[in-house]
This record gives C-alpha cells, sequence and structure tokens, in this order.
C-alpha cells in the first residue's frame, strides 16, 4: 500500500511540475517530491523508483523534441512546446543529481 500511494504522490508532483509556471512554487513542488523519494523506506527502492521516474521524463523529452519539429509553422506553438521542454529537462536534472547523490550515500 505504501508504494502505491509514493508512486501516485510521485506522479502527482510531476505532473504539478509540467504545469507549473511560477518559479517560487516550482521550487516547492521540488522539494515536496524530492521529500517523497525521500520518504520511501530502503535505499534500493529510492533508486527503482527515481531511475523510472527519470526514464520516463527522459522519453517524454524525445517525444517532446520530435513534436516540435512539426511545428515549424507555428511559432507560438512552438514557443510553449519549448517552455514545456525546459521543465521537463530541469525536472530530469534535478533527478538525476538526486539519484547521483544517493548513489554516493551508497557508496
Amino acid at each position: 500500500m505504501d508504494k502505491f500511494v509514493h508512486r501516485q504522490n510521485l506522479a502527482h508532483y510531476v505532473g504539478l511540475l509540467h504545469s507549473e509556471e511560477g518559479p517560487d512554487k516550482r521550487a516547492q513542488i521540488q522539494r515536496l517530491l524530492i521529500e517523497e523519494l525521500e520518504g520511501i523506506a530502503s535505499r534500493p527502492q529510492q533508486m527503482v523508483e527515481v531511475s523510472a521516474l527519470i526514464e520516463l521524463e527522459e522519453a517524454r523529452l524525445e517525444r517532446g523534441r520530435a513534436g516540435i519539429t512539426q511545428l515549424a509553422s507555428h511559432a507560438a506553438a512552438q514557443e510553449r512546446a519549448q517552455v514545456a521542454l525546459a521543465r521537463v529537462q530541469d525536472l530530469v536534472h534535478l533527478l538525476c543529481e538526486w539519484r547521483s547523490a544517493l548513489a554516493s550515500e551508497g557508496a
């Protein structure tokens, strides 16, 4: 049950990070996301969860990059897509840093 709740919370925070534009609010959501990851009892399970999130977000980046090329004639839509991709890239960077820190602690 705890695993389910953690995954739902993680998905919720990731969704919020995709839609939130304000830097202060995004920083708060990022902190909540990391706290949720830290709340997972075992380090191996933390690594599994963060790695799964990274994989999902990297796939989202690839799909987004492919989609941007199709928006070449729609400047406003392309700009919105670029902003959305930057948010995903920021999230991937945050998760990768956290995973690296977690791996360092376990070494």
